[in-house]
Order: structure tokens, then sequence, then C-alpha cells
């Protein structure tokens, strides 16, 4: 708009520009008045219209002018009456200040004052009350007609800019805003950007502002203490306040650096009993450097904030870019008896402490912020700040968060249910119990085979008598090679009556891994469905004994056997994933596996009628599957291999046999409700990755109504510590399991509070033996806790929520899970580093299209060759999962300052494929299109692979769905894991298309050819 020709402009200090900047209109500051004395309309009209006309700010319009970035401000000579009917947010936008009376008394009455935001802050609307209560009671002093006005003080402020002190000033600010600490996200905000969730409209049109609510707490004797204490140290009693409240912050953000927007009082002697906005929003930056005391910090902290002080001046709070990656401090608040204030916050701080009186208050943005949550804050900051006031000689880590009663609450937190179950003593006398009740019931089945409780229990017998005759006893190792088959399952239930402990492998495993295994678990003998493969370097003189049908192994009675069975003795050993670059055992006992087994009877309450067993058997899940099932009477399902990994045949399999209850990576169960139809599913339990909220959306949107539990547990902890029914809402990992506790620990091994980021241990009778044959390693990671019972420290973070779940927040140390197996990165660097021409390696997950994926990366003699012969090495020497889907290689590794590899830097590097040939055909382009879409890469050529790309094998099962339904013909799943390149893919879907009735046998025998030479 054009400025009318009679008026003038004055620009807008730095504090009223910074209300502009961050809203589109000015906000409102509203005041309510009680005035003592009789109510007298014309006395009252009076003494308003004196002080409008003694302050300019409240006859101040602000203006938009054409060509002008910010508003200016215009005072007008003569201004409306500011008694009005009402004093509310329509009348302010027509005058510049605006009364109403709300309410009359017989001896007082209460009046609602208005004004812009931009012309006042809580201090000045103080004055502003005080001088009409002294005007009403005929007492208000007379003015000086030369006294400076509130645009004189802005006109001042854009003077001293352009001045050496202002220059230098400038300068100082920036560099302060430059070092802004960036701001970490606090436990359970549900979003880090607080503006983005926050902001909504306040009243007037264009408006936006933090939808702010507040928590507050009694809190006279700390802050009495506050005082003295400061007193003591000789600075200001808010100055103190501010650092405990920036220490608080960065303790729960887990970083040593926080940025704070003080609110300051900017007046002075100059502008005493000049109206206006004075209020400053100081940038602090504040440092915990690790090493220093809470001393040390203060007397840093007490410089920086001098030296902010003596810049104050020079400071245009407009150049706060984003006050909201900032948190908030406001000064004592002491308000007039009879007065109360309402101010639209025009700064955006999300999180912002002030004190009042005796009371704390805690502003928070209601988008990022559970008022729960907000007020479990502001209780741990006055502990906090009363254990810092204690002894200024600990460092910031060393404060504690916990008083009495926060520590009553993590205590009740980390216990599980009690266990009402009665013990059996060994894990296969479970079963034994059902085989006496019902015996003749379905116990496991696989296609068409089917064994009663009965069967099974007769051909588990006679093996436990052939293993016997072999002096298998008790804590004897019975190596276990052959799939998930009835065989299998006969074969763990013999050991385990022989009184000896199983040891599954999985003839999947490269046959280095498998031989190292025997080795080192120094196996007793090894039974086999299948005769092992040449290239396994077997034990001398380990006995190798059949589980083939005509193997007398099962020639021998079916009657029961006596094998005396302690529960500290061995059940089964799982091998997992060793940082030095060789796996490790882990030894549970019966008394660990019952204790697991029937924590679930506990927990889940409802028998079990039927479970699909996915798990690999070296996969210590498979456990859960097995003895959750046969100890309750129920049918044990075991797919096929190839069934296993397709999601639509377990879904087929699920409708097919009525299962009740089955076990899944949370990514395959995805995409089995995808091509779920008709089921009688009660339970569904996912584990092994981390759960998602969209995985929660979809199941409970497929399945209402059937139980979705997120488990968690190491193997360590004997499959399962701790699990969640998951509903709606942010991801847990739940509460302990019966019987067991889970504690979250800081480095010290104390508890931290809720929200506290530490590590998980646990404790209970789950905690296996430890490692076979590594006591140094078993005493590290097998520690004696506080009350003196024994745990495992499990090197995974988590946090209690304040309704007592647990959320997982990732892994201390460098290993990780991919789809479900837990693998040492170390592990995969040391096999890779031990690779003919290779000086160096790393690797790093990275999030793909499919989900997590290893990349792995060398330095060392590349020809051009390098990738591929370390694919096939790696191939040879790790399982499956732990071979990385992509090698590249480089000509050094980047390195952080301190020396060490920059993890993050490799995580961004981009992994290329082979020299990219674009595709010719039109299957080529189609089929390049599908794997781009699927893989999330920019271009596939005719020599990548899908592997190599990042792909998986639930990713190849959407895939070949998509193009089954595309193209209207069946594909072989086995298609995706021949290693082809996209050309070779290519050329046999199109030989599929040609195939007569795309029958699947003769599919199958088109891709026999591939594996030719």
């Amino acid at each position: 708009m054009q400025l009318p020709a009679h008026q003038d402009a004055f620009p807008l200090s730095a504090q009223q520009g910074a209300v502009f900047t961050r809203n589109d209109q000015p906000l409102a500051a509203f005041a309510r008045v009680r005035v003592p004395g009789n109510f007298d309309e014309a006395r009252l009209g009076q003494v308003l219209v004196e002080l409008q006309r003694r302050h300019e700010v409240l006859r101040t319009r602000y203006l938009r002018l054409d060509g002008l970035r910010r508003p200016v401000q215009v005072v007008e000579q003569e201004a409306p009456v500011p008694l009005q009917a009402s004093a509310d947010r329509e009348t302010l936008e027509q005058v510049p200040f605006v009364a109403a009376v709300e309410k009359v008394g017989s001896d007082s009455f209460v009046v609602r004052l208005g004004v812009a935001l931009a012309s006042v802050d809580g201090q000045a609307l103080q004055q502003l009350a005080r001088e009409l209560r002294e005007g009403y009671a005929g007492r208000l002093a007379p003015v000086d007609e030369e006294a400076l006005q509130y645009i004189d003080y802005a006109s001042w402020q854009g003077e001293l800019a352009g001045e050496d002190m202002g220059v230098r000033g400038g300068a100082y600010w920036r560099g302060v805003l430059d070092a802004t600490a960036p701001r970490a996200p606090l436990p359970f905000e549900r979003s880090r950007d607080a503006l983005a969730c926050g902001a909504e409209k306040t009243g007037l049109p264009g408006q936006k502002s933090l939808n702010v609510a507040q928590v507050q707490l009694a809190a006279d004797a700390l802050l009495q203490a506050v005082d003295a204490c400061a007193t003591e140290r000789g600075l200001a009693a808010d100055d103190l306040l501010l650092f405990l409240w920036a220490g608080l912050l960065c303790r729960l953000g887990e970083q040593n650096e926080v940025s704070l927007l003080v609110s300051v009082d900017g007046r002075n002697a100059q502008v005493d009993g000049m109206l206006g906005r004075f209020e400053r929003q100081l940038p602090v930056n504040l440092a915990f450097p690790a090493d220093a005391s809470l001393a040390q910090a203060l007397e840093e902290f007490r410089s920086r904030l001098e030296q902010a002080r003596s810049w104050l001046e020079c400071l245009d709070e407009v150049a706060i870019e984003n006050p909201a990656a900032r948190y908030g401090f406001a000064a004592s608040v002491a308000v007039l008896d009879g007065v109360e204030l309402e101010l639209d916050d025009c700064m955006l701080a999300p999180l912002s402490l002030t004190r009042v009186a005796g009371d704390l208050h805690l502003h928070y943005a209601t988008g990022s912020l559970e008022a729960e949550v907000a007020a479990l804050w502001l209780e741990q900051f006055g502990v906090f700040a009363a254990h810092a006031l204690g002894d200024f000689e600990q460092r910031l880590a060393q404060v504690s968060l916990l008083d009495e009663k926060g520590r009553a609450r993590i205590q009740a937190f980390e216990r599980g249910a009690d266990m009402p179950l009665e013990s059996p003593g060994a894990l296969h006398r479970l079963f034994e119990q059902q085989v006496g009740r019902q015996g003749q019931r379905a116990a496991v089945r696989q296609g068409d085979e089917v064994l009663s409780y009965a069967q099974l229990d007769h051909r588990a017998n006679q093996l436990a008598h052939a293993l016997q005759a072999q002096g298998v006893g008790r804590d004897s190792i019975v190596a276990v090679y052959a799939p998930r088959s009835l065989a299998a399952l006969v074969a763990l239930l013999g050991i385990l009556k022989a009184g000896g402990a199983y040891l599954p492998l999985d003839p999947d495993y490269p046959a280095e891994r498998l031989g190292f295994m025997l080795a080192d678990s120094g196996a007793h003998c090894l039974l086999a469905l299948d005769a092992p493969a040449a290239d396994i370097a077997l034990p001398s003189g380990l006995p190798v004994l059949s589980l083939a049908d005509a193997s007398p192994v099962w020639q021998g009675p079916v009657e029961p056997l006596s094998a005396a069975v302690a529960g500290d003795d061995l059940a089964y050993v799982i091998y997992t994933s060793g940082s030095t670059g060789t796996p490790k055992g882990v030894a549970v006992s019966h008394a660990n596996a019952l204790a697991s087994t029937l924590a679930r009877f506990v927990h889940y309450r409802a028998p079990l009628e039927s479970f699909l067993l996915l798990s690999s058997l070296s996969f210590d899940s498979s456990v859960a599957g097995l003895f959750w099932t046969l100890g309750q009477g129920g049918c044990l399902h075991l797919p096929t291999a190839a069934q296993a990994k397709d999601p639509q045949a377990i879904a087929a399999l699920l409708g097919e046999h009525g299962i009740s209850h089955y076990l899944a990576l949370p990514g395959l169960h995805a995409e089995v409700l995808e091509h779920l139809g008709q089921h009688a599913l009660r339970t569904v339990v996912v584990a092994g990755e981390a759960c998602t909220p969209t995985l929660l959306a979809r199941h409970h949107a497929r399945l209402p109504g059937v139980l979705l539990s997120n488990e968690y547990g190491p193997t360590e902890g004997s499959v399962w510590c701790t699990a969640w029914n998951a509903d709606q809402g942010p991801v847990a990992i739940g509460r302990p399991a019966p019987g067991m506790r889970v504690l979250v620990l800081d480095a010290n091994r104390e508890p931290v509070a809720v929200g506290q980021v530490g590590e998980l241990y646990v404790a209970g009778p789950g905690v296996t033996r430890g490692y076979l044959a590594r006591p140094a390693l078993t005493a590290e990671r097998f520690p004696t806790l506080a009350d003196g019972s024994r745990g495992y420290q499990t090197g995974d973070l988590a946090r209690w929520r304040a309704d007592g779940q647990l959320e997982f927040l990732g892994r201390v140390d460098a290993q990780v899970k991919i789809r479900g197996f837990r693998i040492e990165l170390g592990e995969v660097e040391a096999v890779l580093a031990s690779c003919a021409g290779v000086t160096e390696a790393a690797v790093v997950v990275r999030e793909g299209a499919g989900g997590a994926q290893l990349v792995a990366f060398v330095v060392g003699d590349d020809d051009g060759h390098l990738a591929g012969r370390l694919q096939a090495e790696l191939a040879r020497r790790l399982p499956a999962h732990m071979v990385p889907t992509a090698l590249r290689s480089l000509a050094r590794l980047p390195l952080m300052p301190n020396g060490k590899v920059d993890r993050r830097a490799l995580a961004a590097e981009t992994v290329a494929g082979q020299s990219y040939q674009a595709p010719q055909t039109e299957l080529q382009r189609l089929l390049a299109g599908v794997w781009e879409e699927a893989l999330g890469v920019e271009r596939v050529g005719l020599q990548d692979n899908f592997f190599a790309l990042g792909g998986h094998s639930l990713l190849a099962t959407r895939l070949r769905a998509r193009l089954q339904e595309q193209m209207g013909i069946e594909l072989p799943l086995r298609l995706f894991f021949e290693g082809e390149t996209l050309e070779r893919f290519a050329a046999k879907v199109a030989e599929l298309q040609q195939a007569p009735g795309n029958d699947l046998d003769a599919l199958e025998n088109l891709f026999a050819e591939v594996e030719a030479p």
C-alpha cells in the first residue's frame, strides 16, 4: 500500500521486526486488570485517552508499504477512543489500543486491555496496568512532554547498526548464529521439526504461531536452593537456572552443546518509563565438554553470557532465521496482583522454561510433544537441578536424573511378570508330557508326511538309544546336518532324550564355516540326512550317523530310556557372528530354554493349536516355534526351503492348514499380508529386525483382531526377553518377558531415567551359560550386576518410555541385523582383509529399496576383476546373509580427523554396477524399468545383477508377482537366484513366453540349463 501524504513512517526496532518476520500479521497482547474503586465509565474513558496521549505506541499502526521488505510504524496524532464494547482480536485489527470493561463489582471492576504485540512486551503491559490504576485513583504523575518515545529508540537502533560499534556487534552475532548447535531430537518428540508439527492458526488472518501449552512444577524448595547457590557463586539466579536448564537439555538430547533463545529485558536507565517492546531474544550457545566439571562449564557459560549481553544492543533478532532450532528460557516473571497477561508467542521456540514465583513453567509445542512427556521432563529437571546443585565438581554425565521415586518406577519397569508354571526339569519333557496326554494327535507335518506325538516320540527314542550307544551323554554336543524336515526334528528330540545337546548345521552354509563350527564345538558325532558336502573339513575321527530311513539308528527300541538331565546341562548350541572374524557358539542350558518356553505359555495365555515354522534350525527363533508348539500339544508345520522364502506360498500354507500362530521377520510378514486369503490366525510374532509403523497399520487393516507381537531378544538371552503387543502408535519392543529382567544402564552400569538412552542388559533364568570355550569373552559379556545377579550385556541401545515400554535405538558397536541375522561387521571385514589383493576393507549398512543391505569397500590391487573374485571368495567362506550385496574398490578409505574410518562418508558413497550397457529390446527395457523402480536405482544396464544392486529374496518375490500379473506368465522364483544379468534374465523370460502352456515343470528344466557351464 501507499503511505498517506500527511503521515510519516518510521522504521521498526529489531524486536518489532522479529514479530513481523515470523508472522504474516502482528500478534496480540492482552491484560486483564482489576481496578480498585467504584466503576465510573466517564472517568475510565478519560484515563485511557490520557494513557494513549502520553504513549505513542498506543497510537501506532503498522503498515506494509510497496517496495519495502519490512513493515513500517506510523504514529496517529488522533486515535480512536480506546474504550470499546469488547477488547478482542477483531477489534484490535481496527484500532491500535483497545479496552473493555468485563466485570463490575461493588468495590472494583475488571478492564481488558489489548495492544499489538509489536508495541509491547510483558513488562510494558504491566506498566500500562499500573498507570491505569494510578490514573483512575488520581495519582498519575505528570508527563514530561519532551520525553523520548519508542520510535526514537527504534531510530537510534537503526543508526547504531551503521556505526563502528554496530558493525563489530553484528559480526559478533553472526559468529554466534553460525555456531548454533544442531538441535538433537529429544526423547519421544513426534517430529524433529516442531514448526511443521505445531504451527496452526491462532486468530489473525494469515498468522501462524506454535500451538503452545504448559505444565507446571511446584519447586519452591529447589528455587530457594538455586537462589542461595547463585548468591554464593556471584551470579544472578536466573542465569544459574538457565545453566541448569541447558544441562538437562544436553542430557536429554545426548549431546555436549545446546543453543537457546533467552528472553531478557532490554531496558536500561535511558528508556526508564518509556512504553514499548524491549524484550530481547538472546541467542546463547552453551557447551558442556565431556571432561569438564559443572563448575568449569559454569565459568565458561558466565563468560559467554557476559559477552553476549555486552553486545545486546547490536542484536538483530530478525537474523535468527530458525528459532525453532533452539530451546527457550525466560527470566523470572513477577506479575502484579490482580493482573493477568496473555501474550502470543512470536519466537516459536518449541520448548521454553520460565520461573514464576515458586513454580517452574514448561511451555511446549503441542504438535511435537505429549503433555505427560513435558511433565516428565519438568520433573526430571527438578531432580537433575537438585543433584547438580549438590556437587559442582561432577561432570554433566554424572548428574543423575533419578531420585527415589524415579528409581522405584524404573525397578517396576525392569521386572517381568511372575512365572507360576512349574518346570519339568528338561526341555524335551514338555514334549513327553503331551505324548502321554494326546499321543495320537498330529505333532508335525511337512507336505504329505505326518507324525503323531506317539510316532515322533518312538522315533526320537530309537535315535536316543543309538546315540547313547555312541557314548552321548550330558553336555555331549551332537551336530545335525539337515534342512528343516521331519528327520531333523526327530534328531533334535533324540539328542535331548539321550542327554546331549544339539548343534544345528544348515547345509546352505559355506563349507568353511560348517567345518569351523564342528571343530570349535568339539562335536561328539554328526547326524546327517544326506552325506555332508565333500569340501566340509570334518574333524578327524568324527562319527557320522545317517538319518536316512534305512539307517541303523532307527532299529533300536521305541521305549523311553533313562538319561539323567539336570537344568544346568547343555540343551543346544547356536553360533552367532563374531567381531574377531570367527563365529562364537552360545551355550544354552535346559533351564534357559525352559524358562524361555514357559514364559511363552504365560505371556500368550491362549494355547497354541498349530504353528508354521519358517526359521532355519540354525536360527534361535526356531526354538520358540518347536517347543512352544510341542509343549502345548499343537501341530508343527514345516515348509520346504522354497516355500519358506515365498510369501505367496506361506500365505497359501497359512490358509490351507488353518495355522493359528507363526513367527516371521517383519518384512516377510508384510509380504505375506499381500497374499493372505482365508485364514485362522490368532497370533503373529515378528522378530529379528525392526518392526515399522507401516507394518502395524497394514497388519491391523488386513488382520483385525489378530494379535501382532513384536519380540526382542539376543541368542544369549534364550530367544526372547521382551515383547510388545503391537497396536497403533510408536513402535516399541515392549516389557520384559515373564520371569526375566531387562535393564537400561549407563556406562557405569547405573540405571538411567525414563527417556535416557542406555545399554540393554538382560538378567533372569533365560540368560545362557555363555560362549563355548571362550571364558574371557563370557566373563566380559556376562557380568555380575549391582544386585549380585548374572546378566548379559547386549550391546543394544534402548530407553524406557513413560508407560514402561522399551524402545530399541540401535547398536553400541558395529553389529547389525540384516533380515533377522545378527552380523558383526568386523567378521565380514576380517574375511575381506584376509583375501588376496586386499590391503584394507570396511563394511557399512545402507538402507535400500528392499531394506538394510551390506556394502563393502576395499583398497587393494584392482585389475578390474577384484570385486568379482572377492564376491566369489566371500560366498565360499560366509553364509549368504553375510555376503555384501555390493562391493566397490577405492584408492583409499575416507578417514575422520582421529584417523578412524569415516563410515558415514562410506555410506554416502555410490556403488556403481557394471559399465552401463543400455537395454535394447522392448522386453529388456520393460524389465529394466521394473528393476529400477523396485531397487531404487537410477538406471539398470544389461550387465547389472539383481542382487549386486541391492535385491534380496523378498524383493524378488514381489517382482515375480508383479511380472506375472503384468506379463501373464508364470515365473519360477529360482530365476532371481541364479545370479543372472538383466540380459540373460530377459532372454530366459523370452523363452518362458514361448513355452507351451508356460508349464512350471518345463520352466524349471529351462533353468537347469543356466547352471551348466
